[in-house]
């Protein structure tokens, strides 16, 4: 963990090809190796094609300007190294959401630098120095890279009884883990919460980050951070872990790629201290790796901030949940309910933020709306919202997720029923109609078609919904899916006759 870790932004880099192409940047970069720090090289400028290359040892990302946020946002660096700063690094450095990584400029041309710091945020302006007078440099490097232990908060005592637990999956999340932990450990409020960093058979250095922090956070034998190591089982499986462990009054979930608002976040926990409902909702903003600000997620627009509400009141019809109930990146839960529920979410498989959004609305009463956005939920590019390709690669735990909503609906008596009316219209039914656009237009696949109908077929009440019975499918269903893979055509052919009938009717 002693190893700094720093990205170099350069317009230029040596190749195979021009060995001589901003040689000396190169001759630096081999200099900071030899003295413990670790260099990424991000060639950037606007006529490059992408490409990663090994040049003497150092990997190369050679990109586009517009693909600087992506590879800023990737990582947590200990340090930023720019070369020949222009208008379009500064735009990507300024909205990258880079937090507490100093960002050093080479002063090889004219820099008007108190320009630039208007711009940037932690931006230092350190002298080039000739390859043969290096330690000035190495040692200005050095000097400004900071230790977590200088960026979260002291304590000198943590309580026994935490308010919070934040439960954070991570798998292979050596790169992200240090900006998520050290959003949630600057808060004035920390003590009072209990971190649970589950680390799921990583294979990179997540369990020794978490380690480390965890030894940060230790006072008179407690700690704030826990690292829990366990056998691979999937995101699922450290939600599980995470509620089985926790001790705090309150529970919610952070993925170790995201991360928190400082200022939103200690307002959150200041309130939650003394706060006795059974659910707090906040909302969240997406941070884009392809977008200059953070998309807002506003989702309870129609609660009144601070009033406490009855979940069956608000759960179904106009004036509670517009589109989404409670979600995982908006959701505080009083802890006891959620042990109360005693659920296990499927391990090994994706989607399951559906099942824990129906199981732990199960003993919710009260609900509060504060108006806080708290959640950057990371997005890192724009497919990964909805993509085709990760639904084909996973339809199978899709559909395990819908059938398990499917059995909740029609089986589990601990629902009232606007708690069963919501999971089935908020959660059950969107996942039916994905799951038979993945069957029959992304695979247009009879096997799979007819799997998923004899599975659903145990929950025939729930069938009789719409999603079930549109005319493609119920043609599908009394032909044995037979047609399938013509599906396209059919589809066009149905819209025709209903356009000749639309016009017939109006004559």
């Amino acid at each position: 963990m002693d190893t700094k870790k720093i990205l170099l932004i350069t317009p230029e880099y040596p190749s195979e090809e021009d060995v001589n192409k901003n040689k000396l940047i190169h001759l630096h970069v081999k200099e900071y190796l030899k003295n413990g720090i670790k260099v990424e090289v991000a060639c950037i400028n606007e006529k490059n094609n992408k490409n990663i290359y090994d040049y003497d040892g150092i990997e190369v990302h050679k990109d586009q300007y517009e693909e600087l946020r992506s590879i800023l946002m990737s990582k947590t660096y200990d340090a930023i190294l720019v070369d020949c700063l222009n208008e379009q690094y500064s735009k990507y450095l300024k909205t990258s959401y880079i937090l507490d990584t100093p960002i050093i400029v080479l002063d090889n041309q004219n820099i008007d630098s108190k320009s630039i710091e208007k711009k940037i945020e932690n931006l230092l302006v350190m002298k080039f120095e000739d390859v043969n007078k290096m330690e000035n440099e190495i040692t200005f490097i050095k000097n400004n890279i900071k230790e977590p232990s200088q960026i979260i908060r002291k304590f000198e005592k943590i309580s026994d009884k935490p308010i919070l637990t934040i439960t954070i999956p991570s798998y292979n999340a050596e790169n992200v883990l240090h900006k998520c932990l050290r959003s949630l450990l600057k808060s004035e409020y920390a003590n009072q919460t209990e971190i649970l960093v589950i680390n799921d058979g990583s294979k990179d250095k997540t369990g020794e980050i978490g380690k480390l922090y965890e030894e940060l956070t230790t006072i008179d034998g407690k700690s704030i951070v826990k690292i829990i190591n366990k056998e691979n089982g999937g995101h699922g499986s450290g939600i599980n872990k995470g509620i089985e462990l926790a001790k705090g009054k309150y529970f919610r979930v952070v993925d170790a790629d995201d991360w928190v608002d400082e200022s939103a976040y200690n307002a959150f926990l200041e309130k939650l201290i003394n706060e006795d409902v059974d659910l707090v909702l906040t909302d969240l903003s997406e941070a884009r790796s392809f977008e200059d600000i953070p998309t807002i997620r506003e989702y309870y627009k129609n609660l009144e901030p601070e009033k406490v509400y009855k979940f069956d009141d608000i759960c179904i019809g106009k004036n509670g949940f517009e589109q989404w109930g409670p979600m995982l990146p908006t959701a505080t839960y009083k802890l006891e309910n959620l042990k109360k529920a005693n659920f296990k979410l499927l391990e090994k498989t994706f989607y399951v933020d559906m099942t824990y959004n129906a199981y732990s609305i199960i003993y919710i009463d009260s609900v509060k709306k504060y108006n806080l956005n708290i959640y950057r939920y990371y997005i890192g590019n724009e497919g990964q919202s909805v993509s085709e390709q990760g639904m084909k690669k996973h339809y199978k735990n899709h559909e395990d997720v819908t059938i398990e909503l499917m059995r909740l609906v029609a089986e589990d008596k601990r629902f009232s029923n606007n708690k069963r009316e919501y999971v089935l219209r908020r959660l059950c039914l969107p996942m039916v109609y994905v799951q038979y656009y993945i069957n029959l237009d992304l695979f247009q696949s009879r096997k799979k078609f007819l799997i998923f109908e004899k599975r659903a077929k145990q929950y025939k009440d729930v069938m009789q919904y719409e999603e079930f019975n549109k005319k493609i499918i119920k043609f599908h269903r009394h032909t044995k899916g037979i047609f399938i893979k013509i599906t396209p055509f059919i589809r066009k052919q149905f819209g025709r006759v209903r356009n000749i009938i639309k016009r017939l009717l109006k004559k």
